[in-house]
């Protein structure tokens, strides 16, 4: 899903069915300068509506520890720390976020 304003894209989310029948969310992202706008949020819903319309029973995303804009958005969503990747990715300690839905 893309995010536009007048006609470029300022954002995005990019969601995928698992096998099991989950959905992950492979990324979320928008433009530094137009985030704190509820740009991330629309996506996020939009996100979230498409995983009830393909009948997922739960979506799951990985976010940075030190991103704590994204993690407040998401726990705001309902989503909870379900754990941590033993490894680091890109020196950073990435979290387990999961929603039931």
């Amino acid at each position: 899903f893309v995010a536009l304003s007048e006609g470029h894209p300022v954002g995005f989310a990019d969601v995928e069915i698992q096998d099991d029948g989950n959905a992950k969310i492979l990324g979320l992202a928008v433009l530094k300068e137009l985030q704190g706008k509820g740009i991330g949020r629309r996506l996020l819903e939009t996100a979230l509506e498409f995983a009830k319309t393909k009948n997922c029973p739960s979506v799951f995303l990985l976010v940075a520890e030190e991103n704590a804009v994204a993690i407040k958005l998401y726990e705001e969503f309902s989503f909870k720390k379900k754990g941590l990747l033993e490894k680091q990715l890109g020196g950073k300690t990435v979290l387990l976020y999961e929603k039931t839905l």
